[in-house]
């Protein structure tokens, strides 16, 4: 088993100002913005341009809408990784709400695709053992109601010759009305397809709605 996230610590590294003017006039001064829509809730930082925290509940266990087409988009209002961050590396466009979780509908899937999703995720932990997890809580949601929390760690700042950070670390929650069960992935090409090798103490709750500036997501769009 990992332990690398069994410390009961947010690494949440949050640097910066920037001023966000949003499409009514309002203006935001704050690097890291809380973006919420009434399907989950994303902080971000637009200083290291990746997620911090994401929270979403599985819309839909079962196979939906193709993706067919679809790709990643972004937006004027934030600063946020683009595609020259995934391009000629080992890093995937790793969606941190996952299409599949999401596709009831093509307007619901197609959130899925923002940039402010995506998060710069190895390429061997993408398409092996991260995938495995959502595919477990999936599975989960057939039967129960499934609330899911990532926190993106960041305990060291490298960033891409194209400005993006690259976490360190990947943690994800997966709660339910019966279990609480956690997992810490280090964003490398892992050691173990087994998702239970990753099961890690699950960390304190942090109350982000009180602390930083919130947009709404449709501002974006």
């Amino acid at each position: 088993m990992h332990n690398a996230g069994s410390k009961n610590i947010v690494r949440l590294v949050i640097v910066g100002l920037f001023i966000v003017t949003l499409t009514n006039g309002q203006s935001l001064t704050s690097d890291t913005i809380l973006i919420q829509d009434l399907d989950f809730e994303i902080l971000y930082s637009q200083v290291l341009e990746q997620p911090l925290v994401v929270e979403y509940d599985v819309k839909c266990p079962s196979s939906g809408v193709s993706r067919s087409g679809m790709g990643f988009y972004g937006t004027k209002v934030l600063v946020t990784s683009d595609y020259r961050d995934y391009s000629d590396n080992i890093y995937d466009k790793g969606h941190c709400i996952p299409a599949a979780s999401f596709d009831c509908n093509e307007t619901l899937l197609r959130k899925t695709f923002s940039y402010i999703n995506c998060a710069l995720q190895h390429e061997k932990l993408n398409r092996t053992t991260w995938k495995y997890l959502e595919e477990f809580e999936r599975e989960l949601a057939e039967s129960e109601k499934v609330h899911v929390r990532i926190i993106i760690d960041f305990n060291t700042i490298r960033r891409l010759p194209s400005n993006a950070a690259v976490p360190t670390g990947f943690y994800k929650e997966i709660s339910t009305s019966k279990r609480r069960l956690c997992f810490f992935f280090p964003n490398d090409q892992p050691i173990s397809k087994d998702i239970m090798d990753y099961k890690c103490p699950c960390r304190s709750n942090i109350n982000i709605q009180e602390s930083f500036p919130v947009v709404f997501f449709s501002t974006f769009n």
